[in-house]
């Protein structure tokens, strides 16, 4: 892809460990993960369509998958029975930082940022959640909100993904 191209479907930079973002920048940041989501449209719907073509479950986590996108191949008649979505989100900035900062994984990728950097991090994944829950609601599709308590969450969200 020339780089033109890149930069303009693939605007968003990431975080660097001392980032202090604005309101303003994080709704720019939330703009860029659209963008990029629908940069990968495409793909997407493509792989989504090879899995049920070979019959092999997925999970497909991330941010680069939308609501509009999921509901659109959920319309698609081979689809309909085939495909399960349920949105994850955070509601709570405070919730979410405590997570991000007990997070015991070996790829944090903010492991060493300053603390206005997660604060911005948070705000982010909150700002982002609010807009993927408002079209969650506008496309009749599920979604569930953490509340902290991380590995019970993650058991009801399975439940509800076996359904």
């Amino acid at each position: 892809m020339p780089e033109g191209d890149r930069l303009q479907k693939f605007p968003f930079k990431g975080f660097g460990s001392n980032d202090e973002l604005s309101a303003l920048a994080i709704l720019e940041m939330v703009h860029y993960q659209v963008i990029e989501a629908q940069s990968l449209e495409l793909c997407l719907s493509s792989l989504v369509r090879h899995q049920i073509g070979v019959r092999d479950d997925q999970i497909i986590e991330g941010v680069h998958l939308l609501p509009e996108q999921v509901q659109k191949m959920m319309e698609e008649p081979a689809n309909a029975e085939q495909i399960k979505a349920l949105f994850i989100i955070s509601a709570d900035e405070a919730l979410q930082l405590e997570a991000m900062r007990n997070n015991s994984s070996h790829f944090d990728w903010l492991s060493g940022a300053s603390d206005k950097t997660y604060e911005s991090v948070a705000g982010f994944v909150v700002a982002y959640g609010k807009w993927i829950q408002e079209e969650c609601e506008k496309y009749q599709l599920p979604y569930f909100v953490r509340k902290g308590r991380f590995e019970e969450e993650n058991v009801e969200i399975l439940k509800k993904l076996m359904v």
